[in-house]
């Protein structure tokens, strides 16, 4: 470090989260199964796959005995990439294997049917309630691809997701009990910027619960920036 840079170290501040946590974190296995060790968040049945020098996928699938349909998934992910529903032991056990071409670990998890959501935390602020972590307005998805909701890369997020209204919001009391959860979730991880969490009801009836399958540490967001984007435009309508 130069001593000009030195010397103002003290006052500058980043914002985002330090590499070492982002890298822990970004481990979904670690994250969720920390997250259901500690019996306060609703969360999906899970299963783990290792890749080993003589593993045999469809060995493994048959030795699970699951009710299909499963989510398959890398544990560490960009988005989408990678996560199909599988219906058959056969379709999971060949996805499994193109996973362990980029993966020594495949997550599997029960295929929840109900509404996905997203839900971005803020981490504390001197203009936050009480100087906690606290939730923006859920933002809900649809027009999924094949169960699964498809990267933001392909599809806009504009094209599948809006901001889940106040009266909506007040109607159904799975929406603040999920938005309390994730922000539990952020306060046991000690973040230090937003994250988003995303989550999906466990059948299709609305009164169904949410369940929280994907801790995503990464700050910057298209769902955060429509979150945001609602934010300003009704403040903007309100002066």
């Amino acid at each position: 470090m130069s001593s000009t840079l030195g010397a103002r170290s003290d006052g500058v501040k980043v914002i985002g989260q330090p590499p070492c946590l982002v890298e822990l974190y970004d481990d979904k296995r670690y994250v969720n199964d920390w997250l259901r060790r500690t019996g306060e968040f609703s969360m999906p049945r899970a299963w783990t796959l290792n890749r080993t020098a003589s593993s045999n996928a469809a060995a493994q699938v048959t030795a699970l005995d699951l009710a299909f349909p499963i989510v398959a998934k890398p544990c560490r992910g960009r988005g989408s990439a990678g996560v199909k529903l599988c219906r058959t032991a056969e379709d999971l056990a060949q996805h499994v294997e193109s996973l362990y071409l980029d993966s020594s670990v495949v997550m599997l998890e029960e295929f929840l049917s109900g509404e996905e959501a997203t839900v971005t935390v803020m981490p504390p602020s001197s203009s936050s309630a009480g100087g906690d972590y606290w939730a923006l307005p859920v933002v809900t998805r649809y027009n999924h691809e094949d169960g699964v909701a498809p990267y933001n890369g392909n599809v806009a997020v504009t094209l599948n997701s809006r901001a889940v209204s106040a009266e909506a919001f007040a109607a159904d009391g799975a929406y603040a009990e999920v938005a309390r959860q994730c922000e539990g979730v952020a306060r046991l991880l000690s973040v230090t910027a937003p994250i988003r969490i995303d989550v999906r009801r466990r059948g299709d009836e609305r009164e169904s619960s949410f369940v929280l399958f994907d801790v995503n540490m990464k700050p910057v967001s298209a769902v955060v920036l429509v979150v945001l984007g609602v934010i300003l435009l009704t403040l903007v309508c309100r002066i």
